[in-house]
């Protein structure tokens, strides 16, 4: 009896053992990693459709009940979505396709089919879809089929209740509901076919030698060559370009694009040198720049807008204009097209903003020198923000009078990361119906405003979010806004700035509101722009209050819920690849910084922490990233930044601390948060702060660079395209050979002056000028094509490093820009940076390429990967 308990004991210890001892995170994981890709829901919420997968095989694709116990798995599905409401689901498997009606497992396979679409026509559903030549109609109830013959293409008006196909020659148009078919076209195929949003208006572009649009209205006997490159109305040396054309919102305009003939440039017969670039300060752009832009201006497009009223056509863009932001139906907006990054110093150089009239070409100068111009969604203002008083305003179109509508906003609407005499807006959150108001954002809280300020603005939080620290955003897509009426509820997201805690708040707009339940989870579900890549915002059923949500935490994977009260979350995915892994957790920290204020980060801990253990800490870093502090990161291999999952898995703690600063004083601000971390840190005895490495990319690996030269803090350093000198980035060139002075001075670098204005400044926040006293070993990649961040950058640090016989490496990859893009090249760079690491801070073995290097006869032979 002994031995079997002890048996027992042995088995349950060793079944222990091995679910404690999980598989750490390696550089091939991420090749069998499965994620959320997509959802969707049906109209009446009863179903939700989604898919997962992973770069090792294809997508599943779930249907699942959001009420009762039916799941149906779809495997090897190419697409599938609801048709009739939800009711059912329509799907392409490589050659076949496909129906299958939800709650029922029975698939109905349609073979050889290709190029499925459906319609509601007649009182009646359809699918459409080819095979072997032929069109075929089917009745998704009856199943009864038509077809049509020798068919080359189809279009669906499915808004008007048409079919088209081309057939011989001929593009046919059937009235779904009666079967009444009418040829309204004879000739080569058309490319593509757009529909007015009423479904009454077609039109196409056919390519030839003289392009010509082609137009057709409902009733109309055929369509006719209403735009061709020698219509009177097209302005000399222009013609249709090969891009099809659109209908405005409206209807009453096609919107096209127009190309300009190049006639070759006369010979100079005084040209001596032709390989001379000539520079000149009077010049609107760089001589590098226009050399990088030369062919993208020889084939630029201009957009134009045909009248379907009066036959005219007005020429949007010209090569002084270009749009300033989306075209509506009656106007656009343009502005110069010269670089206005110059104007802040160049008084030459006026940013003006012109209405146009896209129906008689009449135009007016609105406002100049302004940031985020747009025209409202009913077309009845233009909007800015003047970075001068730091308000919006709006010009009436109607009036042509301009107000102030943020006057009497309590909050400041100013961005915190910008200067302040170039400051920029936080933002808004879009208009409501009709053009009724519009929703401003301040720090915390979201204000209406009246656009004729007639009325004074109203804070619909009541300043809730300023009062308890809590960001309060739309909880909707900014396109959707102008759905909203003044009378209705508005779902706003919220994230407490202290513990990242997510959640929801109804409003009613158009009066202040109470908001006193937080309702806040230990989760991130959306907040808009938390990071580049958020989560989708709630997705609603069309014809019920049931919504989707996604939901993750640093632990958990993304997965699917819903919810029709967002206080109560049903899941309905479980996806769990972590959970296979020794994973991570992490954890929100707030220390005091030296000089006043409150530092905040996130600390990254493995799954399997031990308090009693040591472990070596990694810092990275890009500005202000604590929100992330609940975001999921999947194994994927790194484009130039840190494989958190990758390092915290291994043994590594990871900490991310919050970086901002005041203009001209990046080096010393960033010395205050860091140096008053390491001290809050040092009171684990778990951190082991003789063994700190610091990590980051791009603007991050300037951090690296300058915490590198002018702190002994660390014991291993790795950038990867930084900056190291204010002076080269000065005197630099990027985005396309443009000159990084904006970027220097007014941009993300924030130095506010010139350097002969304030040359110490300069110096101070430069690397070169420490180097003689710099202690950390550092790793630099950076790559001669980077178009962000000149190489000179690196290659200073790296001569002069090696110039004092102090440890530096530096990985460059040809054929690499800024950010690291072929997988090769990532999992060469990964590899490398975890030698490196784990070199300096968990003793490891040096490799071959650090010790005696690779030299340039055995680039591409010789990795030098090895350890021995």
């Amino acid at each position: 009896m002994k031995r079997v308990c002890f048996c027992m004991a042995l088995l349950c210890f060793g079944s222990f053992i091995a679910h404690a001892q999980k598989p750490v995170i390696n550089n091939d994981t991420y090749k069998s990693w499965i994620e959320l890709r997509d959802y969707h829901i049906s109209d009446d919420g009863r179903y939700v459709l989604y898919n997962y997968g992973g770069e090792a095989g294809g997508d599943t694709k779930i249907l699942q009940s959001t009420q009762g116990a039916y799941k149906k798995v779809l495997d090897s599905l190419q697409q599938a979505w609801f048709i009739d409401g939800g009711n059912y689901v329509l799907f392409i498997a490589n050659k076949k396709a496909g129906i299958l009606k939800c709650g029922e497992d029975t698939l109905q396979y349609i073979p050889n089919a290709s190029e499925l679409k459906y319609c509601e026509a007649g009182g009646r559903k359809w699918i459409f879809f080819l095979r072997e030549g032929n069109l075929l109609q089917r009745d998704l109830q009856s199943s009864t089929i038509k077809s049509y013959n020798d068919i080359t293409k189809y279009w669906l008006n499915e808004t008007g209740g048409s079919l088209l196909y081309f057939s011989k020659n001929k593009l046919t148009q059937v009235d779904i509901g009666t079967g009444k078919e009418k040829v309204i076209y004879t000739g080569p195929v058309p490319d593509d076919i757009t529909f007015d949003q009423k479904g009454q208006q077609l039109c196409f572009l056919l390519k030839g030698e003289e392009n010509k649009i082609f137009y057709f209205k409902a009733g109309g006997d055929s369509a006719i060559a209403k735009i061709t490159s020698g219509s009177r109305s097209i302005k000399k040396g222009f013609y249709v370009a090969d891009e099809p054309p659109r209908f405005t919102e409206d209807g009453s305009a096609i919107l096209l694009r127009l190309g300009k003939e190049t006639a070759a440039p006369a010979v100079d017969t005084t040209v001596i040198a032709a390989n001379v670039d000539i520079w000149n300060y009077k010049d609107a752009f760089l001589q590098s720049n226009q050399a990088f832009t030369a062919g993208e201006i020889r084939n630029r497009k201009y957009a134009a807008a045909f009248n379907l009223y009066n036959n005219n056509l007005i020429q949007i863009e010209n090569q002084d204009t270009m749009l300033a932001s989306s075209i509506g139906s009656r106007y656009a907006l343009v502005r110069p097209s010269t670089f206005m990054a110059d104007m802040y110093w160049n008084p030459d150089l006026a940013d003006t903003y012109d209405l146009l009239s896209i129906r008689d070409g009449k135009r007016k100068t609105i406002a100049s020198n302004q940031t985020s111009m747009t025209i409202s969604p009913n077309e009845q203002f233009v909007c800015w923000f003047d970075t001068i008083s730091k308000h919006y305003y709006t010009y009436e179109i109607k009036s042509g009078i301009t107000r102030n509508i943020s006057d009497g906003i309590s909050g400041s609407l100013i961005n915190p990361g910008t200067i302040a005499k170039v400051a920029g807006p936080i933002g808004t959150a879009g208009w409501l119906k009709n053009d009724g108001a519009l929703l401003i954002y301040d720090q915390y809280d979201i204000w209406q405003v009246d656009p004729s300020a007639k009325k004074r603005p109203v804070n619909l939080t009541k300043s809730f979010g300023s009062k308890h620290k809590i960001l309060l955003r739309a909880g909707i897509d900014e396109d959707k806004m102008s759905q909203f009426e003044l009378t209705s509820q508005l779902l706003l997201a919220a994230l407490d700035q202290q513990t990242k805690r997510n959640g929801f708040f109804t409003i009613q707009l158009n009066q202040e509101n109470e908001l006193t339940d937080h309702g806040l989870d230990d989760c991130l579900y959306f907040v808009p722009n938390i990071y580049v890549d958020h989560p989708r915002a709630p997705l609603k059923a069309r014809n019920s209050n049931e919504y989707l949500v996604t939901r993750q935490t640093a632990r958990e994977a993304p997965n699917v819920f819903i919810t029709d009260d967002f206080k109560h979350f049903k899941q309905l995915s479980s996806i769990a690849p972590q959970a296979n892994y020794n994973w991570l957790t992490a954890e929100i920290h707030h220390w005091p910084l030296e000089e006043g204020g409150e530092g905040t980060g996130i600390l990254y801990k493995p799954e399997n922490f031990d308090s009693s253990k040591t472990y070596p800490i990694i810092y990275n870093y890009y500005e202000l990233r604590s929100n992330e502090l609940n975001r999921f990161w999947s194994p994927e291999l790194p484009n130039g930044q840190l494989s958190i999952p990758w390092y915290v898995s291994n043994g590594y703690l990871v900490f991310i601390p919050d970086i901002s600063f005041r203009a001209g004083e990046f080096s010393s601000d960033l010395n205050n948060i860091i140096s008053s971390s390491v001290a809050y840190l040092k009171q684990y005895k778990w951190v082991d702060t003789k063994r700190m490495g610091i990590q980051g990319h791009s603007f991050a690996g300037y951090i690296t660079n300058i915490l590198a030269a002018q702190t002994n803090l660390f014991a291993a350093a790795q950038s990867t395209a930084g900056l190291s000198d204010m002076i080269v980035e000065y005197a630099g060139l990027g985005f396309g050979g443009k000159s990084l002075i904006e970027m220097t001075e007014e941009g993300q670098l924030k130095m506010g002056s010139p350097p002969w204005a304030k040359p110490d400044m300069y110096k101070a926040n430069s690397v070169l000028y420490t180097l003689d006293k710099m202690t950390t070993p550092i790793l630099l990649v950076h790559n001669k094509e980077d178009g962000a961040v000149p190489f000179a950058h690196s290659l200073l640090l790296f001569n002069s490093l090696r110039r004092l016989n102090k440890p530096v490496w530096m990985l460059q990859y040809d054929g690499e820009e800024h950010v690291l893009s072929s997988t090769p090249v990532r999992l060469d760079y990964s590899i490398r940076q975890q030698q490196f690491f784990n070199h300096y801070l968990k003793d490891g073995p040096l490799p071959g390429w650090m010790k005696a290097g690779v030299p340039y006869s055995s680039k591409g032979i010789r990795s030098g990967l090895n350890t021995r």
